[in-house]
Order: structure tokens, then sequence, then C-alpha cells
């Protein structure tokens, strides 16, 4: 099943999440990013090459740069509580 990332959330609690090039292809980056964020569990990493990376994460300060085009996502963040 195709999902549009940008009107429907993913529905899961990923480990890591990777979204290569995506976010700047959608209509409605700051959409598609929430939902994606919202898919990496509490300390799940998301692999994102994308130009606009770090713009679009600078909405979302629980992800936290580790290594070239990887963020790990703090233990508690707000989505958990």
């Amino acid at each position: 099943m195709l999902r549009d990332i940008t009107f429907q959330p993913l529905n899961i609690d990923a480990d890591v999440v990777v979204a290569f090039n995506v976010i700047c292809r959608l209509d409605e980056p700051n959409a598609g990013m929430k939902n994606v964020a919202a898919a990496v569990r509490p300390d799940g990493l998301l692999l994102i090459d994308d130009r606009s990376a770090k713009n679009h994460l600078a909405a979302f300060p629980e992800f936290r740069p580790i290594a070239a085009k990887t963020y790990r996502r703090a233990a508690e963040h707000p989505a958990a509580q």
C-alpha cells in the first residue's frame, strides 16, 4: 500500500527511518517531516539525505546529529509521554 506521508502518518514506531531525498520533493515538506519524525521511536535513528534536512529538523529539537546524514532522537520526547 502506498501512502502520502504529507497527509497520512506512518503509524509505526521504528528503530531506524530512512528518508533519502524524500522531504525536499513533497508539496508540503513540513507536514511530511512531521510524520517521518513521529515514526522514529525514542533513541531511534533518522537517516536523511536532503538538501534542506537541517531546516526541516530545526522544528524537532529532540533530534541530534550523530554522524553525516544521521540523527538520533532523544530517549524521551513529547510524543512518548
